[in-house]
């Protein structure tokens, strides 16, 4: 009956069961961080993807997830790639203990991982294969779900028209890449060629938009 009057309420489903799957991983969501988006899962696929056949199935990558929320996007590296690591950072103490949760449930061992309370790469050292993150991209004005009500705004959020964190990332990721490295950026509809002007001021040389399984243009990859 309680579970009933939560969707009366407009409580998402996932809140109410508690848990999601995300390619191969079940996403625990009891701590109420942002619900893994099929959008997500569509990119990170392809990324994944991607990873297989470029990469010998024992050469080590080191992955920044970055804004890492429920730990998602990491951990469907983890479970995919067995050779890589993943260094996780949020500035939200639940989505820290939501992603170390997340890390045990599935079974993931934690000399694989690294787990940070940090603000984007604020005390973030060495140096990464992939940097990838789903980072708060929607204006504070902007039109969202009414499900979203329940979700941390943080998390969904940000200011200049959404783009503050974006641009802070495509900024300040070369000097955490290895060469060859690759940032992969999701963003909000109609961002992409503020996105783009980020990327040039910061020095990259290569940009490849990519569009979502619904025909958006969603996220990039940079070099």
């Amino acid at each position: 009956m309680a579970d009933i009057q939560r969707l009366k309420s407009g409580e998402p489903i996932a809140y109410i069961i508690g848990w999601v799957d995300f390619l191969n991983c079940k996403i625990d969501l009891s701590l109420k961080t942002l619900i893994p988006r099929t959008e997500t899962e569509y990119w990170v696929l392809q990324l994944i993807q991607q990873l297989q056949i470029n990469h010998s199935v024992d050469q080590k990558l080191r992955v920044l997830d970055l804004c890492c929320g429920s730990g998602c996007i990491g951990l469907a590296f983890l479970k995919n790639l067995p050779n890589c690591h993943v260094t996780f950072t949020d500035i939200d103490l639940n989505a820290v203990a939501q992603t170390k949760l997340n890390i045990v449930q599935n079974q993931i061992p934690t000399q694989r991982t690294t787990v940070l309370l940090r603000n984007v790469f604020e005390q973030v050292s060495g140096e990464f294969d992939l940097i990838a993150s789903n980072p708060p991209y929607v204006l504070p004005l902007g039109v969202v779900g009414d499900e979203t009500r329940f979700e941390p705004p943080h998390a969904i959020f940000a200011q200049k028209d959404g783009l503050e964190l974006i641009e802070q990332i495509l900024l300040n990721s070369k000097k955490r890449l290895k060469t060859n490295g690759i940032l992969v950026l999701e963003f909000g509809m109609g961002q992409e060629d503020a996105v783009a002007d980020f990327a040039k001021t910061a020095g990259f040389v290569s940009a490849k938009f990519r569009k979502d399984q619904f025909g958006v243009v969603r996220w990039a990859e940079f070099q």
